[in-house]
């Protein structure tokens, strides 16, 4: 996306993605904004997207939804429990999906046993 992007702007007539500012312009402006603010992008080598970055940076609109280069701190404190129940889920979760399968299989055998017992128990014949 982010090459495809590049080559739009190149072949661009000014900074914008289609000439003119656009909502594609605000959309990627906000797909930067996310990705810039979790180190996700580099704009080395990449000098048309950085000046676009850059001429968004400047717009009126920009400066007023006050858009932060950085993650907040509060957010990072808040982002760090979510990150260990990710990490525990990630670790965890093989082994109880394999204890759980495990448990299933066993589940099935004893109800089998159990109906052909009963079944021997009544005089039941297949």
């Amino acid at each position: 996306l982010i090459a495809a992007t590049e080559e739009q702007l190149k072949s661009s007539e000014g900074p914008w993605l289609f000439g003119d500012y656009s909502i594609a312009d605000a959309a990627l402006t906000c797909f930067l904004c996310a990705f810039n603010m979790f180190d996700l992008v580099d704009f080395e080598g990449k000098p048309n997207l950085a000046k676009f970055f850059a001429e968004a940076k400047k717009r009126p609109s920009y400066k007023g939804a006050k858009i932060l280069d950085e993650v907040p701190m509060k957010m990072k404190v808040m982002l760090v429990p979510l990150l260990l129940i990710h990490k525990i889920k990630s670790t965890v979760g093989p082994f109880f999906s394999k204890k759980m399968k495990e448990a299933d299989e066993a589940y099935e055998e004893v109800k089998k046993a159990a109906n052909e017992k009963l079944d021997q128990a009544i005089g039941a014949k297949k």
